[in-house]
């Protein structure tokens, strides 16, 4: 089978798995398009080579090649080895079109993925058991096993916080999947942990009968940011009334705001998306989802104002992940990170743009404000240094925006090694971390 058949027959594939709508040019068929791309053969015999060599489906559901589960990021790697070694210069779906004679539209329906939404979705309530006042939110399935009745659920701290008893979280604290609203249906869950700088909480669910016997799904995670202008769809429980749908853009798509604690304690400073998606009270907690199902962040607020209309937040996907993770990996449920004790700030910014994921992107010049004394930066880095890369067990990121620093010590663990590089005019100079005690990880409230 030539290079260039493979290439077309994972095409056709992965935009069917996709639900994309992939439409031939000049009207050829699939075959036909084979055909052009370097297979040799009749049209049963190509159909024949859908399935595995093995005769067994791909994990997929469908007659994937050589029985193996095709994915986008196989059409990535093809992308990225034409530009490498061939000097193409074309955009991402400018390759699909170029080589494999593919248009891709990428209008879905709304409600199939709306309805895929629901499934990953929880309407929440709160209360203390001697009490009948409380709290209604709305959560994500972050972790699933149906057969164990097991679950991992996601939603915002505020919801199950509780300032009148001694831990700050209601006793009882019940989700309800969609279409299964009613108290018979009611799945008890347990408090792991969360913080309430970053308004998440991360709730437990053990050999649920409910669950057992659902149509629950696991949410997919959206594995990059989002851009201004990209669908959101927030699933929300508005008024404690059940799970309900409403869609908008993505407006901003990282800025800080600022909010009271809930607590009373003070001011919180937390970095947001801002959307135009219509939300309301009991929408907090729910998922953010952008045009393709995937959870893009978790919504916790919106802009009051008779001045101002459709202005709402959601945490980014990129926050919830880390934060959710370092709590799952945490022995008493806090959120611990590494803290460097300087200040960063973004010197001036530049709109950037990426071939290979065919996407903008701002690039900000991070550059060291202040140097705490006693901490870990104190005698190292100066002040005007020009932050270039962290890497984390030899993993390296580049820090492109001032939000990366903080994002990526919520990553850090008990064990690992963090390098943080800087620039001071054209020379780098490297801070080194060995995290052997957990002392050295700040716990976040």
């Amino acid at each position: 089978m030539s290079k260039k058949w493979k290439i077309a027959l994972i095409a056709i594939i992965v935009v069917a798995l996709l639900s994309l709508c992939a439409c031939q040019n000049g009207g050829l068929s699939a075959y036909e398009i084979a055909v052009n791309n370097g297979f040799e053969g009749t049209e049963q015999q190509w159909l024949e080579s859908l399935k595995g060599a093995d005769g067994i489906n791909g994990s997929n559901g469908l007659n994937g090649a050589d029985g193996q589960s095709i994915t986008i990021a196989d059409l990535r790697e093809l992308y990225e080895q034409e530009v490498q070694e061939n000097g193409y210069t074309g955009t991402f779906y400018q390759f699909l079109q170029d080589e494999l004679g593919l248009t891709i539209d990428l209008t879905i329906d709304d409600s199939d993925i709306i309805e895929q939404c629901l499934l990953s979705a929880v309407s929440v309530k709160a209360y203390n058991s001697s009490s009948t006042s409380g709290s209604a939110g709305a959560g994500i399935i972050y972790k699933l096993n149906k057969e164990a009745g097991y679950a991992i659920i996601v939603t915002n701290y505020h919801v199950v916080y509780d300032g009148s008893v001694d831990d700050g979280v209601y006793d009882t604290i019940k989700a309800y999947l969609y279409g299964g609203e009613c108290e018979s249906q009611a799945i008890a869950t347990t408090y792991v942990g969360g913080s309430m700088n970053y308004d998440l909480a991360v709730l437990k669910v053990e050999n649920s009968d409910v669950l057992k016997n659902s149509y629950a799904r696991q949410v997919t995670l959206s594995d990059g940011g989002s851009q201004v202008g990209e669908k959101a769809i927030a699933i929300g429980n508005p008024q404690a009334e059940g799970l309900s749908a409403t869609s908008g853009i993505v407006s901003v798509e990282s800025e800080h705001i600022s909010i009271s604690a809930v607590d009373n304690s003070g001011t919180i400073s937390m970095r947001v998306m801002r959307i135009d998606t219509a939300i309301n009270s009991g929408n907090s907690g729910g998922g953010l989802f952008n045009a393709y199902g995937q959870l893009i962040g978790i919504v916790n607020a919106k802009y009051n104002s008779t001045s101002i209309d459709n202005v709402g937040y959601a945490i980014p996907i990129g926050v919830v992940k880390n934060v959710v993770d370092n709590v799952l990996d945490s022995s008493d449920g806090k959120v611990r990170k590494l803290v460097f004790n300087f200040d960063v700030t973004a010197q001036d910014s530049v709109l950037a743009y990426d071939a290979i994921t065919d996407e903008y992107y701002i690039k900000e010049t991070c550059v060291v404000s202040k140097v705490s004394a006693g901490g870990l930066a104190d005698g190292i880095l100066q002040v005007g240094d020009v932050i270039d890369t962290i890497s984390i067990n030899g993993v390296e990121k580049t820090v492109n925006r001032i939000y990366d620093v903080a994002d990526l010590m919520l990553t850090v663990r008990l064990g690992d090694q963090v390098q943080l590089t800087v620039l001071r005019g054209e020379s780098p100079v490297d801070l080194d971390v060995d995290v052997s005690s957990l002392e050295q990880l700040t716990v976040i409230k």
